[in-house]
C-alpha cells in the first residue's frame, strides 16, 4: 500500500510481482480505479516489488523491478529513468531461478527505494533517490546504481532489505541489508552520511536477525528497526553541516508486548506519536512512540 500524503482519500495497492493500481474514493461513496501503464523498462519484478510516492510530489510515482521506472501522472504513464542496461542495477538473474510458476523470474530485481525529500528537482522530482536491490551491492555507492558482486572488505554482500532518507538531508541515509537467503542471520545497519561514498555499520547491539524495514523519525532524531527478533530503536545525533562519520548508537527494544515474531513493516503516524508494526502472522501492532520515555 502506499497513500497520498496530501489526499488520503488516494492510494495505491499492489500484489504480486509489481500488479499495481490506485482507487479514489469520491465524495459519493464510489471509488474511481487509476489503472497504471505498462512499466516499460522491466521485464521481471520481485513478488513484493515497491511502489512509492515522491515526497514532494504526489502525482509521481516509482516502482522498481530489474529497472527503476517513474510516472509523473499517478501511474498513468511509466518511463525509465535508471541506466538502459537492464542489468545495470541488479545484475543477471542468478543461474538457478525459482521454477514455480507464480514466482518464477522474481530474482535479480529493486527491493527498496527511497526518494530524498531535500533539494527537489526544478521539474517537481525529487533530485536524489536511493535505490537497493536483492543481489550482492558494493559499499561505495551501493543504492544508486548498486553494482553486483563488487563488494569490499567490511561491506555487507546480501540484497537489501528498506532503504530510509532524513528528509532533511539527501546526503544521509540508512540501508538494512538482508543475507537470509544465503543463510546469514545477522543485523545488517549501515549509515552513510556522505550520500553513499562511503558506509558504516551502525548495528552495535542489535540480536542476530535479519533487519526488515528501518524508519527514521525526524523529529525525534531516531531510527527504528523491525527485526525478526522484535522491534528496537536508538537516538541518532542530528546531522551537522560537515560529513562526520556515523557513531554506533545505543539501542533500546519498542513494545513489550509484541509477540514474539518476525515484524515485517513499520510506519511512523503523521503526527509523530505512534508506531505501527505489520507482523508476520500476528496482525498489525501500535505502540507509542519511546522517545519522550528517553528523552
Amino acid at each position: 500500500m502506499a497513500i497520498d500524503q496530501t489526499n488520503a482519500k488516494i492510494y495505491y495497492q499492489c500484489s504480486q510481482n509489481g500488479n499495481c493500481g490506485g482507487i479514489q474514493d469520491n465524495s459519493d461513496g464510489t471509488q474511481t480505479r487509476l489503472r497504471f501503464g505498462p512499466k516499460v523498462g522491466s521485464t521481471r519484478f520481485t513478488a513484493d516489488a515497491p511502489l512509492v510516492i515522491d515526497p514532494t510530489n504526489p502525482s509521481v510515482l516509482y516502482i522498481g523491478g530489474n529497472v527503476l521506472d517513474r510516472a509523473a501522472d499517478r501511474g498513468a504513464t511509466f518511463t525509465q529513468i535508471s541506466p538502459s542496461d537492464p542489468n545495470d542495477l541488479p545484475g543477471p538473474p542468478p543461474a538457478e531461478q525459482e521454477q514455480d510458476p507464480v514466482y518464477a523470474n522474481t530474482y535479480a530485481t529493486i527491493s527498496a527505494i527511497a526518494p530524498a525529500a531535500a533539494n527537489p528537482d526544478p521539474n517537481g522530482y525529487v533530485s536524489t533517490i536511493y535505490v537497493g536491490t536483492d543481489t550482492p551491492a558494493t559499499c561505495g555507492r551501493p543504492p544508486t546504481p548498486a553494482r553486483p558482486g563488487r563488494s569490499k572488505p567490511g561491506c555487507p554482500s546480501p540484497g537489501v532489505n528498506s532503504i530510509t532518507v532524513d528528509p532533511a538531508n539527501a546526503n544521509r541515509a540508512w540501508v538494512a541489508f538482508s543475507g537470509f537467503r544465503a543463510g546469514d542471520d545477522g543485523s545488517l545497519l549501515y549509515e552513510t552520511s556522505n550520500g553513499g561514498a562511503t558506509w558504516t555499520s551502525v548495528s552495535g547491539i542489535l540480536p542476530n536477525a535479519p533487519i526488515e524495514d528501518v524508519v527514521f523519525d525526524r523529529a525525534s532524531n531516531a531510527i527504528y528497526v523491525s527485526t525478526d527478533l522484535g522491534v528496537f530503536w536508538a537516538h541518532v545525533p542530528p546531522a551537522g553541516g560537515g560529513h562526520a562519520p556515523p557513531s554506533t548508537p545505543q539501542w533500546f527494544r519498542v513494545g513489550a508486548g509484541l509477540p514474539a515474531t518476525p515484524d515485517m513493516d513499520l510506519k511512523i503516524n503523521g503526527s509523530d506519536t505512534k508506531l505501527l508494526a505489520g507482523t508476520f502472522g500476528r496482525g498489525l501492532w501500535e505502540v507509542t512512540l519511546p522517545t519522550a520515555k528517553h528523552g
